[in-house]
Parts: structure tokens; sequence; C-alpha cells
């Protein structure tokens, strides 16, 4: 990571100490930490490269990549890997050498190409092999929280403790101390002696977080040993790029990163095994004069009536991080309104596997917040106010909605809202026939500028193009799975009036022009092959304006907390039926070669359909 500067917030140092951050100094040997049984690198790998021995196994080592696929892997902020940036190729994970895309001025990608694991861990060991080509910069992360980002974007790259991986020799600029390989990245350098091979050739690393304690082992050295207890962190902190960046060194039950820099690297027999927590593990130590340090405030998950949110559907990472935000001790009041996820259930899709695979996981994050899971909805809607239903498939909205309804209780449906426009008019009409406030919405509304833009900042809105990432998923609509955030983006900015739709279609590419009332064309771009990303370009009477590249959740769960609080929604019906029925048509036009395809039509058929349904 060396020559890399994020941007960073603005909060004092004095913050610091309140937010648990760790202290470090420099163990005076290996033998002053003793190590789990079998934790010691031996410098030797058993195995054949991506393999566990039997001992290994029975030590409780699990494999990170088998050398065929990278199912353990994902994006940052998303369920797919960058695959213009990472591939497997000759049992290795490879990093290419191509450019990152845009880049801020500080050099940080606009749209970050890290990959993490999905699952998350507290204390751990972790082994790698790795490679870097001539001059390549890149790293492995942990305690790596996705939220947390040098802009506050998830889709930006991640921040973490970093072990430097980077060609010494060759690298573009003179490297100082913290940057060379094996380093606790910009904190602590590596021990003096360069255990590291050259470019092009394989090394093996470890990573021990133990308690307060780090190691870095490189090729059976260790470099670097982290007593996180005494002051001399709080120093190095203070004087590193991420001294400002509120939470960075709180420990965390955190993902692990491969990072996208610069250059082409190369990552084989990742593994890794969770330790328990070090009961010798000394408590934080503080400097003469210093206030006691208070451990990091919890989230908070219990409300009192008229505050507590329910969560239907632990299948998709937008329930954690949703329950994170709301029940964060910290949330202001002005913005989250004292709303609390209190419950939840956890079932969402039955069949698609992608969904259905992340439940465990996100019920042992949930209730490692605290939050109550419940065995069904009727038991969900008996101890809330108001129902979050984050359920990754839409096919199963109608059906999980109606008790919700039946209760009264003002419902978000996350997206899709439903698999089909006449599910989307039945949600809508159920709602209103039993007076329940009800909307859906993509977090992607809330790009920046874009509700200015419509609300007349740059004149009247004249047309517009919006792109976003449109994976598709069988059991789907084409549009409605990834393609609806590009969609979302299109109508915030041009409102309802859209009157047919035309769809062309590549292997790689979406592209839908649709044609609005008084003239106004607006198109969307749906994206397969290039940076995971999502924006768009707005043609203003007065400007052209560009919406930037990505968005994060915090305005969408700040107007679902006006939502909850007013039962006013930020989307009227009529808008989210029209988003759905602009997707319907644009698959009818796919199936007609492009032909154009009236909204009215759409619609019409869905609503008889819909009546039928509500009956």
């Amino acid at each position: 990571m060396a020559g890399k500067r994020e941007r960073v917030g603005t909060k004092t140092l004095a913050l610091l100490g309140a937010l648990g951050i760790l202290a470090l100094s420099f163990m005076p040997s290996a033998a002053a930490w003793k190590a789990p049984a079998g934790a010691q690198p031996s410098g030797q790998t058993a195995a054949a490269p991506n393999t566990l021995t039997p001992e290994e196994k029975a030590e409780g080592w699990l494999s990170l990549f088998d050398g065929r696929d990278l199912a353990d892997w994902r994006g940052v902020g998303s369920e797919t890997v960058p695959e213009r940036l990472w591939s497997v190729k000759e049992g290795t994970i490879l990093k290419e050498d191509v450019p990152s895309g845009a880049t801020l001025p500080d050099g940080q990608p606009v749209l970050g190409g890290d990959i993490i694991t999905r699952e998350t861990f507290l204390d751990f060991e972790f082994a790698f092999e790795w490679r870097v080509a001539k001059g390549a910069n890149s790293g492995v992360k942990y305690n790596v929280d996705e939220t947390l980002t040098s802009d506050g974007r998830p889709s930006r790259g991640t921040l973490g403790f970093e072990y430097q991986l980077i060609d010494d020799t060759g690298a573009a600029e003179p490297l100082t101390a913290k940057q060379t390989t094996g380093s606790l990245y910009d904190l602590v350098p590596a021990a003096p002696g360069n255990a590291a091979r050259p470019a092009g050739e394989w090394n093996r690393s470890r990573i021990l977080v133990r308690g307060t304690r780090i190691g870095h082992w490189l090729n059976g050295v260790e470099v670097v040993a982290v007593d996180t207890a005494s002051p001399s962190f709080m120093t190095r902190l203070a004087e590193s790029k991420f001294a400002r960046i509120d939470g960075f060194a709180q420990k965390k039950k955190g993902h692990i990163a491969l990072q996208d820099h610069n250059g082409s690297c190369a990552f084989r027999s990742l593994r890794i095994r969770e330790l328990p927590p070090d009961p010798a593990s000394p408590a934080a130590a503080r400097p003469a004069g210093s206030r006691q340090a208070r451990p990091p405030a919890g989230p908070i998950s219990a409300a009192g009536p008229g505050k507590r949110i329910g969560i239907i559907g632990l299948d998709t990472s937008h329930a954690p991080a949703f329950a994170r935000a709301f029940n964060a001790a910290d949330a202001p009041v002005e913005d989250f309104r004292g709303f609390r996820v209190v419950a939840a259930y956890p079932q969402g899709s039955r069949d698609i596997e992608s969904s259905t695979s992340r439940v465990p996981e996100y019920v042992r994050e949930m209730r490692d917040m605290g939050v109550e899971i419940v065995d069904s909805i009727p038991a969900l809607v008996k101890k809330v106010d108001f129902v979050l239903l984050t359920s990754n498939d839409g096919r199963v909205h109608l059906e999980q909605a109606r008790p919700v309804l039946e209760a009264g209780k003002p419902l978000y449906i996350d997206k899709p809202m439903a698999a089909s426009l006449a599910d989307v008019i039945a949600l809508f009409d159920e709602a209103r026939a039993k007076s329940v406030p009800l909307f859906t919405a993509s977090s992607l509304r809330w790009i920046p500028g874009a509700l200015d833009l419509r609300n007349g900042a740059q004149g009247p809105v004249k047309g517009a193009d919006a792109f976003s990432w449109a994976a598709l998923e069988p059991t789907h609509p084409d549009l409605y799975w990834y393609g609806i955030h590009g969609v979302e983006i299109l109508f915030t900015v041009m409102g309802t009036g859209c009157r047919s739709v035309s769809r062309f279609r590549t292997e790689d590419t979406e592209f839908c022009v649709g044609q609005w009332e008084g003239g106004r064309i607006g198109t969307f771009r749906g994206l397969r092959s290039s940076e995971h990303s999502y924006g768009g370009t707005v043609f203003a009477e007065k400007k052209i304006a560009y919406l930037p590249m990505g968005s994060d959740y915090a305005p969408m769960l700040k107007a679902i907390a006006r939502f909850f609080a007013t039962g006013r929604p930020p989307v009227t019906p009529d808008e989210t039926i029209e988003i759905y029925a602009f997707m319907t048509a644009a698959d009818r036009s796919k199936a007609q070669g492009g032909r154009p395809v009236l909204i009215a039509d759409v619609l019409a058929e869905a609503r008889a359909e819909a009546a039928q349904r509500s009956r």
C-alpha cells in the first residue's frame, strides 16, 4: 500500500480512547508471547498448494481457496468479484495488471477493487502464499469492516490493518521502513533483515490476531510482534494516515481483504483457523495522567414501544448492515429517531443458494448485536412496531408482507420489491386496503445530487442516462435483481411519465431507451463486464450534471426513519409501480427484438393479474 493516501475525517484525536483504540509496542522476543499450540509458523508448507493435511484439519484449519473458484470471496459492497481485476488461473487467485479505473486525487480508486472474505473473524491465524510481479504493490488487510472507508462510501477500497506486500527493490518510489514487505502498513515496520523473496517468487506469510496481540511472519521469520497494550501505539496511530478515521483501530469481527492496488500479484494456499480469546491479554495501558479509556460502546438492541424495528430475511448483507446503523450507540437521534432493530426472522429465499448459504452467518452477526431471533413472522410482529423486509428473493415478499400488513405495522421492502409487476401492484393494493404505510426503494435513489436535480436545482430535467451493475438471477425478471439500482437512479431524476421502453442487449450489456411524455428521453445501461459501478448523467436546462458513482446506505436509512416516524413514504406508489413497469416492458421488448413496448399495456395486464391475486 506504499504511496496510497486515504482521505481522513476531521474528528479530533481525543476521540481515540473512547473508540477503544489499541495500544502497541514491540515485543522483546517471540518467547514473550506464548502462541496457541501449533500457531507458531514452522516456515514449511506441509500440504500441496490449496490443500490441507489431516493434521491441519484436526487443528481447526479451514481453506479459503480450493484452487478452482472464488466461492469464499466477494467484492466490497457486492456479492460478486470484480472479474476484470481478479480471476483464478493455474490454481492461484490472480490480481490482473490492469488499471483499476478512475482515481481520487489521493490515488484511491473511485470504485474499490479489493475482494473480501464472505466470513468475518475476531481472533484467528491466517496463512497464505503470495508473489508479486516486478514493481507491484498489494496487501492483505484484516479487521476490515466494509462499511468503514476513507470517505464513508462502501464502494471504496477497504480499510483495516494491513500486511504489506510489495516488490521492495522495484517499487516506483523509495519506501519508508513502514512500507516494506511484512510491515503493519504505516504503523509498524517489519524487523530489519529482508526476508522477502524477489519479485516473481513465492513467499509464505502468516498473520496471528489474538486478544490485543498481532503478529506477522514472513518466510518463517517473525517480522512484526505487537502487544496492543502499550501507549506507543497511540503515538504511532496519531502519526499515521489513519489518525482521524473513526473506528479504524477498534478491534472488530472483520473481513480479510486482498488488495487491489497496482501491478499483478497472485495468492494460493489461503487458510485460516479461529482461535479462542487470549485470557492473558493485558488491559490497555494509559499514558501517565490520561483518563481511563472507556471500552467501545456496543450496539443498543433494545427500545421501548413505538421505537422497535423487526427484520424479515437474513439472507442478505443489507440486514446486518441496516441493524448496525440503527443500533449504533452513537446513531444521531435527529437522523435515526431512536429506532432500534430488536428482533429478526431469518427465513428469506428458499432456493437461491447464494442467499440461503448466508443465513447462518448473518444470524450469528445479529445475535452478536443482541438482536432476538424469532421463529415466525407472526411472532416477530408481536414484538415490534415497524418492519424492514430485507429477504433477497422478491418472489416471497407478498407472502411475507401479508402478516405484517394484517398486523398494521408500517413496512419498508428492500429491493426487489417483488418478482413480478403484478405482485408489486398487489402489495400496494393490500397495504392501501388496510391503511398501512408501505414503500420500497434502492439506496441509489439517494445518490448525491439526484434529488436536487429532480427538484429543479439546474432547471427542468430534459433527459438522463443512468448506469449500474446488472447481474442476472434466473428466478427474477432480468433487471429486477441488480438493474433496479440504475433504473431507480433514472426515475429519481426523470420522475414519472414514461410512455414506452425499447431494450437492446449483448452478453455483457443491457441498454434501455425510455420515451417520456413531453418528448424527454431517458436511458439505462446495465453493466456486467466493466467496473461494478453506479451513476449517471443528467441533462438539465441550465447544466449537464454528472452523478457520482456510488452511494451508501445512510441517506436511505434516514429516510426510512422519517417514514416510520411520520407514516409518509419518500417515494409514491405510482412511481414505484412505474419503475417496475419499465423493467417489465424492457423484458418484453427484448423478447420482441427491441421493439418499443407501451408502459400502459404492461400495467393493464399486471393490474388484472394483481386483482386476481388479492381476491
